[in-house]
């Protein structure tokens, strides 16, 4: 389990624009190419994993993403609010895919960080980011 630490922790307001981190939210990769990887995810997840380059899938709780012919990630749909990233599915997957060497299931949650932004002026914003990146 990693500890998640926040770079952001209060919300920042500027010119009619605030800005905070989101909670973490789950995001799992999961790789594996055996019969049995697809019959034990599908349990866990209650979904059939996509199959076909720039697909996903979803349930109530969660999507899974193509990456590759072997390789997917899965992300929650809800936030999560607590201050780690130690999850039951993740804890599942581990046991039932990586220990039975039919997979590998990683925990990619901090890599990645979701800001939110809101105010009237977000699109201008927006748009100046997009045109200094062009």
């Amino acid at each position: 389990m990693l500890n998640y630490n926040s770079p952001i922790n209060n919300q920042i307001n500027y010119n009619d624009i605030s800005v905070k981190e989101l909670s973490p939210i789950m995001k799992l990769n999961l790789r594996g190419k055996k019969r049995e990887f697809f019959t034990a995810v599908e349990k866990h997840l209650d979904m059939i994993l996509p199959t076909e380059a720039n697909t996903s899938s979803s349930s109530s709780k969660l999507t899974s993403i193509w990456l590759s012919p072997d390789e997917w990630m899965v992300v929650s749909n809800n936030k999560v609010e607590k201050d780690s990233n130690q999850y039951a599915l993740e804890e599942s997957l581990y046991n039932h895919i990586s220990k039975t060497n039919l997979g590998a299931v990683i925990d990619v949650t901090d890599h990645f960080v979701m800001l939110e932004l809101e105010g009237k002026n977000i699109y201008e914003l927006f748009f100046s980011f997009q045109s200094i990146h062009n």
